[in-house]
């Protein structure tokens, strides 16, 4: 039996290893580039974030690409600005999401130009690809880099995930249903469709078999894969569509065991006006997230609040 409970939004403020950020936030001469919707223009049908398009923790670092200013911002955990790193680039960029190589170099995936970028430490784009083997690229959207050094594009339109080496040579693709991709050191999660139910799929990496499980949602929009806690639950987050109708869906993250009757739990969130490509971000498997809640045009107009998140959110635990 679905058994869910639904908390407010001061349930949030209770993370033990985060603490809120503020990230400054503005026009293109801020520190954050923000976009309204006629600089989106051809691309809003793509439900492109606004302004800051995705978030990495890099060590004790907070890395943010700004869309509108074609470059890197890294904060360091209290909000507070340490560098820039622009691309050199004549060309508009939309880094929808990135990765950091240990090495300094940055890989994006550029939706403006259907393209994954390498980027070195000066900005300087060393290497551009359109296509992966056999796989023209049509809306890279997410990226990740697995332990052997190989890296992972997730693109949605293809409905592929794609692994290939730093040269371009493909390695394997498997299909996925929307956005989702989580890399652990032995593991790579996504999400599936069959039989038009959704599955958590985990490949090892060791020997590539892949065990799927079933995610035990109804009719949601959007759903992604967005953090495990450290006993092995999953959280998902997913917009639910409303019985009256209304074009106003709230975003609800969920709590599931895969493989597991244990009972799930829900906790809705609020309804988002705009989200980030990765709208919930961990510095590492089992530690407490941060979600952003509010769209950019906030009460001020210049600050992106970053909220923490308990991962072991419950009813009882509230006090709600």
């Amino acid at each position: 039996m679905k058994r869910y409970t639904i908390l407010l939004l001061w349930l949030f403020m209770n993370a033990a290893t985060l603490s809120a950020l503020d990230l400054p936030l503005g026009t293109s001469t801020a520190d954050l580039g923000l976009k309204t919707v006629a600089d989106v223009g051809e691309n809003f049908g793509k439900e492109l974030p606004l302004g800051p398009a995705a978030l990495r923790f890099v060590g004790d670092s907070l890395w943010v690409s700004d869309s509108l200013n074609k470059r890197f911002v890294e904060f360091d955990q209290n909000g507070k600005l340490l560098q820039y790193l622009s691309i050199a680039s004549e060309s508009h960029i939309y880094p929808e999401d990135f990765v950091r190589m240990p090495n300094g170099c940055f890989w994006l995936c550029d939706v403006d130009n259907t393209a994954l970028l390498k980027i070195d430490v000066q900005g300087l784009i060393i290497r551009r690809l359109t296509a992966i083997g056999d796989k023209q690229l049509a809306w890279p959207s997410r990226i990740e880099l697995l332990p052997s050094g190989n890296l992972l594009v997730l693109d949605r339109t293809l409905a592929e995930l794609i692994e290939f080496s730093e040269d371009g040579a493909l390695v394997r693709a498997d299909k996925v249903e929307g956005r989702s991709l989580m890399v652990e050191k032995d593991s790579v999660s996504y999400v599936v469709e069959k039989d038009n139910e959704l599955y958590l799929a985990v490949r090892r990496l060791s020997d590539n078999t892949v065990v799927l499980s079933q995610i035990p949602v109804g009719d949601v929009l959007d759903l992604e894969l967005l953090a495990k806690t450290s006993s092995g639950e999953c959280v998902v987050g997913f917009r639910s569509i409303r019985s009256d109708g209304s074009a106003q869906m709230p975003y609800y993250l969920m709590r599931f065991t895969p493989g597991s009757d244990k009972p799930f739990e829900n906790m809705q969130v609020g309804f988002p006006e705009a989200f980030l490509t990765r709208p919930l971000i961990s510095k590492a498997i089992g530690e407490d997230f941060l979600i952003r809640l509010t769209s950019p045009a906030n009460a001020s107009g210049k600050v992106l609040r970053l909220y923490p998140i308990d991962l072991n959110f419950s009813l009882k635990n509230s006090g709600g």
